[in-house]
C-alpha cells in the first residue's frame, strides 16, 4: 500500500491524466483499424480504472502530511535537541494513531472529569445530550460536571438523562441522587428514573452495565463516552480510585448506543419520568 501513497495523495491529477491519455490512444487504435468493439472495451476499461482509483481514495483516506509541521516545531521549540524532537514526533504520531483508531481511553479519574467537562462545554443551543447514569458522585468529584450540565441546559442544550438505581445502593447515596435529580429537573434537564433490577431484562441490556453520555453537536459527528468500569472512590489498598471512560466517535459505536438509549425511552413501564415527590 505504501507504494501507492503518491497515487492516493494525488488521485485527482492521476484520474485526469488517465482520461487525457486515453484520448490519443483511442485515436491511435482507430488509425490501426482496431475493431469498434475493442475500442469500446478499452474506453470502458479506462473509465473503470478511474472509478476504482476514486473509490479506493474515498475508502482509505490518507493522513495529511505532518512532516513539515513536525520539522517546524522541532526548529522552533526543540532547536534541534534530539530528545525534544523525538518527543514532538512521538506525541503527534500518537494523536494521529488515536484519530485513526476512532477512540481512546481516559487514563484516570482526573482526565475523565476533564473530558466530560470539555464535551459539555462545547455544546451550544440546539445540540442534544443523552445520558445513562448509575450514580456517580455528583456532589463530590463531579460537582463541576453537574454545574456544566445546568449551564448547558440554560443555553438551550436538550439533555435527557436516565438514572438507573440499584436497590442495593445505600439510602444516603439515594438521598443525594434524589436531590441532584430534583435540581436537574428544575433546570430543564429531562430526568428519567429506572430500577436496575427491572431494566436489566429489556433492550438487550449489557451484562456489565456502563454509564454513558452521547453528545450530538448539531449535524456534526457525535461523541460517545462510556464507562470502562463503575466509579470507585477508592481502589486497592485504599489508593485513589480510577474512573475511566472510552471515548468513541465511530458511527457504528455511536449508533449502537443511541439505539439502546432510545429503546429504554420507549419502555415507560420500566423507565419513568422522575417525580420529586417520590423518594428513591
Amino acid at each position: 500500500m505504501d507504494l501507492l501513497q503518491p497515487l492516493f495523495k494525488n488521485w485527482a491529477l492521476v484520474t485526469a491524466a488517465i482520461l487525457v491519455i486515453s484520448i490519443p490512444i483511442s485515436g491511435f487504435l482507430l488509425k490501426i483499424k482496431k475493431t469498434e468493439h475493442a475500442l469500446k472495451a478499452y474506453q470502458f476499461f479506462i473509465i473503470i480504472a478511474a472509478l476504482v482509483l476514486l473509490i479506493v481514495q474515498i475508502a482509505y483516506p490518507q493522513r495529511p502530511e505532518f512532516r513539515t509541521m513536525v520539522d517546524a516545531l522541532g526548529m522552533t521549540y526543540a532547536r534541534e535537541n534530539p530528545y525534544l524532537k523525538d518527543k514532538i514526533n512521538a506525541d503527534i504520531s500518537r494523536i494521529m494513531d488515536t484519530l485513526d483508531e476512532g477512540h481512546f481511553t481516559t487514563p484516570g479519574s482526573g482526565i475523565t472529569r476533564e473530558e466530560l467537562l470539555r464535551a459539555m462545554q462545547m455544546t451550544k443551543k440546539g445540540d442534544t445530550v443523552w445520558a445513562i447514569d448509575y450514580g456517580i458522585p455528583w456532589r463530590d468529584d463531579f460537582e463541576l460536571y453537574h454545574l456544566e450540565n445546568v449551564a448547558a441546559a440554560k443555553r438551550g442544550v436538550d439533555i435527557t438523562r436516565i438514572f438507573i438505581i440499584s436497590e442495593n445502593l445505600e439510602q444516603s447515596a439515594k438521598n443525594v441522587l434524589h436531590d441532584v435529580m430534583k435540581e436537574q429537573k428544575e433546570k430543564n434537564i429531562r430526568v428519567k428514573v429506572a430500577k436496575k433490577e427491572r431494566v436489566s431484562k429489556i433492550c438487550g441490556y449489557p451484562e456489565s452495565p456502563e454509564g454513558m453520555v452521547l453528545f450530538q453537536y448539531g449535524n456534526y459527528r457525535s461523541i460517545l463516552m462510556k464507562e470502562v468500569s463503575p466509579f470507585s472512590s477508592k481502589g486497592k489498598d485504599n489508593a485513589p480510585g480510577f474512573y475511566k471512560l472510552e471515548v468513541h466517535w465511530s458511527d457504528r459505536m455511536v449508533s449502537k448506543h443511541h439505539e439502546f438509549f432510545h429503546c429504554l425511552l420507549q419502555q415507560p413501564e420500566f423507565v419513568q419520568d422522575f417525580n420529586p415527590s417520590h423518594r428513591l
